[in-house]
């Protein structure tokens, strides 16, 4: 959360960004391999963002920040075995990627 907070001030390095890029991917890839999908398209979606932000393709607004937060908050509730209703971030972490493919695809 304190990373996302300086993500949308700006307030982040080139290395920072790409290790949690890193990261991300590697828990997506993770995951993928032991069967839990929501969880690896989680982190996708997530390391998807953070490029497309490192790469001036999307300003790290308020919305995009909470879509990265709501794409978290779904890994932990599935992880954790939370038994809360997750509806709302998981449709908002979905809508989010299909928004990045979009974006992915324009030049």
């Amino acid at each position: 959360d304190l990373f996302l907070n300086r993500v949308l001030k700006y307030e982040y390095t080139e290395i920072e960004i790409n290790s949690k890029i890193k990261l991300m991917k590697e828990n997506a890839e993770l995951s993928q391999k032991i069967g839990f999908e929501i969880i690896s398209n989680m982190h996708n979606i997530f390391a998807q963002g953070l490029e497309l932000i490192n790469k001036k393709k999307i300003s790290p607004g308020l919305n995009i920040i909470e879509s990265l937060r709501a794409c978290l908050i779904v890994i932990v509730s599935v992880v954790r075995g939370k038994e809360v209703d997750i509806t709302n971030y998981l449709n908002r972490a979905e809508d989010f990627g299909k928004t990045l493919l979009l974006k992915q695809k324009e030049k």
